[in-house]
Parts: structure tokens; sequence; C-alpha cells
């Protein structure tokens, strides 16, 4: 259906979840980029599991059956580093990131400073079990040289390994 309500594939189309499982938050539909959309939707019934269903274009089922994950296990996982704030800087600046649907019991998240060698000048964060979130540290800068830095943001998990990193500049 569009989103007046209007059937897209004709009679005889296939239902993507008939579940009698009560539905805790859902569906959320998200583009494939292929004309498809992959739809997902949670339920508390068998132990709570996230569960998706990709439809291509013509409104076909693509992969064969509904996939399902455990709670523990959901995706998309999406893990961003801000640009620093102010940058230039004197003294101080902030960082943010955010880490969103992650296993927080089994992903570490850690921030670190390296000068422009690659020499690690300072650790902000440190293998810490964050739940998904905003988070915003700031940096005492007070104690380097005036020059260029590199900040980098890393989650390890099971099943999620992210690093991103950035630069910043400190000016005296």
């Amino acid at each position: 259906m569009d989103s007046s309500g209007v059937l897209q594939w004709g009679e005889g189309s296939l239902g993507v979840c008939t579940t009698q499982e009560r539905q805790d938050w859902g569906p959320v539909l998200v583009d494939d980029a292929k004309g498809g959309v992959i739809i997902s939707w949670g339920e508390t019934g068998n132990g709570g599991r996230v569960r998706a269903q990709r439809v291509d274009s013509s409104g076909n089922l693509r992969w064969g059956g509904i996939r399902d994950e455990s709670w523990g296990d959901v995706l998309p996982r999406e893990v961003s580093l801000g640009q620093n704030w102010p940058n230039p800087f004197n003294q101080g600046t902030a960082i943010g990131y955010r880490v969103s649907a992650i296993n927080y019991q089994r992903s570490a998240v850690s921030l670190k400073i390296y000068n422009v060698l690659g020499k690690l000048v300072e650790i902000l964060v440190v293998d810490e079990r964050l739940k998904a979130g905003t988070y915003r540290i700031t940096w005492d800068a007070s104690k380097v040289a005036s020059g260029v830095y590199f900040y980098r943001l890393e989650v390890n998990g099971d099943r999620l390994k992210v690093t991103k990193t950035r630069k910043m500049v400190v000016l005296r």
C-alpha cells in the first residue's frame, strides 16, 4: 500500500507479517536503495525478537521468509563521531559521539588522542560499556603543544567493529 492505503501490487499480494504476537514497535521501513524496502518490527513473544523482511520493487519477498535476530543483535548499528568544537582551540575542546543499537554488554568503546606522528597523547574513554546514546567529553589540551592532533573513536564487539577518526588543531 502507499501512504494513502491504496494497494500498489494488486490483489493476491503476500502479507509480510501475519504473526499473532504482540508488536512492541514498528513497522519501520527503510529504503533498500534498489527500489524496495526493508521492513522491521519487534515482538515480545518467543523471548523477544526483532524481525525483518526485504520487499523488492516488484513486491516480492526477497529473503524467502522473515529473518529474525535476538534483541542483543539488533540491526542497524550506527557509530558517529562529531567534529570537535571549537576547532581550532586553545585550552579545551568538546568531542561528541554517538552509538546506537549496539549490544553494550559485549561492545567496548574507546576514545583516544594522537599526535601527527601517531603517538598516543591521551586516553579520554577506555573500553567502556556504553548504552546506545549520544555522549560528549571535553579534552583539556593545556599540556600539549600547538599543532594538529587526531582523535579516534573505536567500538569493538562480537559483531561490530568500527573506527572513526577526525582531525583537530591546537593554536596557542
